[in-house]
């Protein structure tokens, strides 16, 4: 069982509004965004089904997956994408699929949180999580 599987509470976030604006989110929805304190939480079945649920107060987003196959991502900004996702050691990365200015996601477990990296050229956000 992966170390990411478990309910995650947003502790801090670096860059993220900077982010946003990289992936073109409105003004209004960044601030909104940045404001709010996501719950993640991360199941990883033995038939390697992956499932990712987002939850704040405003909305509630939810992807599932096997890794190396196309699936129907929450994008960063809101909206939904195609994207793949692979294991790359204990890393969880969604790219995004057949599209080369998508954001990729990370998802890693460092000093005991969930670091989340957003990457978009240049556009770097990191958001931690503690254990809900």
């Amino acid at each position: 069982m992966s170390q990411l599987v478990g309910k995650w509470k947003l502790d801090r976030s670096e860059n993220f509004e900077e982010f946003l604006m990289a992936i073109d989110v409105g003004a209004i929805q960044r601030k909104v965004m940045s404001k709010v304190s996501p719950v993640t939480e991360i199941t990883n079945d033995d038939q390697g089904n992956w499932k990712i649920e987002i939850s704040t107060a405003i909305k509630t987003n939810v992807s599932t997956f096997k890794l190396g196959e196309v699936f129907d991502d929450c994008s960063p900004s809101g909206g939904t994408r195609k994207a793949i996702a692979s294991l790359e050691g204990d890393t969880l990365v969604v790219n995004p699929h057949e599209d080369p200015e998508g954001a990729t996601i990370t998802r890693e477990i460092v000093d005991g949180e969930l670091v989340m990296t957003l990457a978009k050229g240049g556009a770097i956000a990191k958001r931690f999580f503690k254990k809900a």
